[in-house]
Parts: structure tokens; C-alpha cells; sequence
């Protein structure tokens, strides 16, 4: 497919500061498009904390923002028949459309693209389908009805792991549902094959470095990591834990961490917005979210050579390949989360790195951002 363009959706404010997986995802994937010929615009709503101006560009993407006047019920229902208007009257400046969630802007796009025969791709993200959208099982609204018959009329279902792809087949088309993750630039991140070294003059000079990048909310199973890893080194080993981001929970992470007496080795630095400098310096990823779509902190980390210990959830289980790249726990066992991190300790520097290399080679090829830009690429030429 070349010389088109593709009108990607999303619910949510674009471009955002210190963003978001959903907002990176559209900036990362539409680069790779670029390459292979297909332009995207993105349409997104007005929201107060993201630029608000009606037409922009954010990194050579152009953006057009729908009016969503701040009245509860009036201004979603305004927003929505907007973006049905803008979609109708610009039917001839796209070729595809994809929705950047299965939400309600999924249901308008499916339902504009049936009308002209358009390709529509929505993408399914995890959590927030299985718990309020379309793939909730129980309690079922007369608003999800609505909309899974809307969005039954998307061409493809792009769901990012197995799990999704598992839960969508109850209620939608198998035909219709593609296998593809959330895209990496594998080449943003170097990988340092002498981390040892890096650290030396850095304000985190240890033996060994855990990473934790993201936010700090009870989700994440913070609480149960800083317990596990507490319990797997001890307060004279030369080792630390780095919780970078910021959220509710910094406080009580502190009060903990303080509790163990261990402040010199589990550290909290505060959010950033160059996520590279702590990669490289660290020698191994912690995600112990106990919900997740297919996260692009777990990428970041194998896209930079790190073996990762991982929650079993959505989209880990796809990627981390237990004793290979990097160790899996069941999400709600700390006992298991401080296995994981002693089995760990006792891998020397050359068997993490050579546990990174794998990861970083696997995820090249299956999430790597030219690779999944030219699936996508097929998908809107197949409608």
C-alpha cells in the first residue's frame, strides 16, 4: 500500500507531555507507516491536557482536534457526532481508518467505514475492555450492546496478546481478529553490553541494578515488589532497586522502603522523560503489573537487552519465555515474585546479557516497528 492515507482514532488528548503508552504507541507506529509509503493523520479530541488548537503536527504527524465541550452526557454525544460529521465529509482523504481503542469513537468509525466501504482496524488494549467495554462478561449494558454491534463491522480486530485474542472470539468475527503487539524502535535503545562500567561516575554505582519504569499506582504490584526484594537480597549486598515514576503511591513506597531500613539501596528518583539513561545502566526489568495490555515498559526493557521478571497477565506471557529471556510469576505470589528474583542473583552478568540478547532478538523481529508497521500496512490494503 503506498501513497495513502490513514486516519488513526483515538479518544484520548494527542500529543501529551510525558505521555502515555497509548499516545507513544501513535507517535512510534506512525513513523513506521510513514516508511512504508502510508500517511496518518490523527484525529483526537480537545482535551485541556494536550495541546488544543484545531489543526497541529507533532513530530512530522498532522492532527486534527473534534470540539468535546465539557457538559456531562452533551458534550461526549457533540464529540461523537463531530467526529461522525468529520469522517463523512472527509471520506475522500482516507483510505483506512484505525481506532486506537475499542471504545466509543471505535463504534463512529466502524459505523462511517461500513457506509463508504472503508477498511476499519480498531485495536483492543486490555484492561479496559475486560472490565467496562466489550469484552466484559457479566452485567451487560445496554451501551456495550451498542457497541459491540458497532464495532462487529470493523474489517480487523488488532489485538495485542493472546489473552485478548482468546476473549474477543466469544462474542466477534475469528476471521476478523489479527494477532499484533504494540510496536518498538529497537534502534532508540542501545544496548550496553558492559553495564558494569556505565555506572561508574552515575549517582548509581552498584554491582547489580533492578529497573522499575512507570507509574506509581496500586496496579502495578509495587508493594508486593519492594517485599520480594527485600527478601531476596540483603541489606550488605551491592545491589539496588530503581522505582522511577511518580503516582499516589511515592509516599507509602517511601514509608515502606524506610520501614526495611533499606533507603540506600531501593531508590525512588522521581519521574523522567528520558527512560534511556536508567536502561542503560540497569541490569535486568521488573514489570509486576497485575493488569496490563501488552506494556510498553516490558518492550523498552527487551528492546534494550535487559531479561525481565514479569507478572503472568496479558501480553507478558506472549513475550517473556520463562528461564529464556527472563522469568515469570503468578501476579499476586510473592513468594514466587522473590524466587524469581533469587534465581536471578545467582545468574552471573554474562548469562543476564546473554538473556538479554535473546530477548532483544525475539522482540525485534515480532514487535519491532518495521515489522508491525507493514503488517498493518496489509491489513488496510486487505479491506
Amino acid at each position: 500500500m503506498t501513497d495513502s492515507t490513514i486516519f488513526m482514532i483515538t479518544e484520548s488528548g494527542y500529543p501529551v507531555s510525558g505521555s502515555g503508552g497509548l499516545e507513544r504507541q501513535i507517535t512510534t507506529i506512525s513513523k513506521g507507516l510513514s516508511k512504508q509509503g502510508v500517511t496518518v493523520k490523527v484525529i483526537a479530541p480537545i482535551m485541556k491536557y494536550a495541546p488544543t488548537s484545531r489543526t497541529d503536527t507533532h513530530e512530522g504527524i498532522e492532527i486534527y482536534r473534534i470540539a468535546y465541550p465539557k457538559i456531562p452526557f452533551v458534550g461526549g454525544i457533540y464529540m461523537l457526532l463531530s467526529l461522525a460529521r468529520y469522517l463523512i465529509t472527509h471520506r475522500n482523504e482516507y483510505a483506512a481508518i484505525h481506532c486506537q481503542s475499542a471504545h466509543n469513537v471505535a463504534a463512529i468509525g466502524c459505523l462511517v467505514g461500513s457506509m463508504f466501504n472503508k477498511p476499519v482496524v480498531v485495536k483492543l488494549t486490555g484492561w479496559w475492555e475486560r472490565q467496562y467495554g466489550i469484552l466484559k462478561e457479566d452485567n451487560i449494558t445496554l451501551h456495550i450492546h451498542i457497541l459491540r454491534w458497532a464495532i462487529r463491522k470493523a474489517t480487523y480486530y488488532q489485538t495485542i496478546s493472546s489473552e485478548l485474542a482468546t476473549l474477543l472470539k466469544k462474542n466477534f468475527d475469528e476471521s476478523k481478529i489479527v494477532l499484533l503487539p504494540n510496536a518498538i524502535d529497537t534502534e532508540r535503545f542501545v544496548v550496553n553490553h558492559q553495564k558494569q562500567h556505565t555506572k561508574k561516575g552515575t549517582d548509581f554505582d552498584f554491582a547489580s541494578i533492578g529497573l522499575f519504569t512507570g507509574r506509581l499506582v496500586p496496579e502495578k504490584g509495587l508493594d508486593m515488589l519492594v517485599d520480594a526484594w527485600v527478601r531476596a537480597f540483603s541489606a550488605d549486598d551491592d545491589a539496588a532497586l530503581l522505582i522511577v515514576g511518580d503516582g499516589v503511591l511515592q509516599l507509602d513506597l517511601r514509608q515502606k522502603i524506610k520501614s526495611y531500613g533499606r533507603e540506600h539501596q531501593i531508590i525512588l528518583p522521581g519521574p523522567t522523560e528520558s527512560v534511556e539513561q536508567y536502561l542503560e545502566i540497569a541490569n535486568y526489568g521488573l514489570l509486576t503489573s497485575l493488569n496490563e495490555g501488552l506494556s510498553n515498559t516490558l518492550l523498552e526493557y527487551i528492546a534494550s537487552g535487559l531479561p525481565v521478571i514479569g507478572s503472568r497477565i496479558s501480553g507478558n506471557e506472549d513475550v517473556i519465555e520463562h528461564g529464556k529471556n527472563g522469568w515469570l510469576y503468578e501476579k499476586e505470589s510473592v513468594d514466587e515474585l522473590t524466587q524469581c528474583l533469587v534465581e536471578l542473583k545467582n545468574r552471573s552478568t554474562q548469562e543476564l546479557e546473554e538473556m538479554g540478547e535473546a530477548g532483544r532478538s525475539f522482540i525485534t523481529q515480532y514487535a519491532g516497528v518495521n515489522s508491525v508497521s507493514a503488517r498493518l500496512s496489509q491489513l488496510y490494503s486487505a479491506g
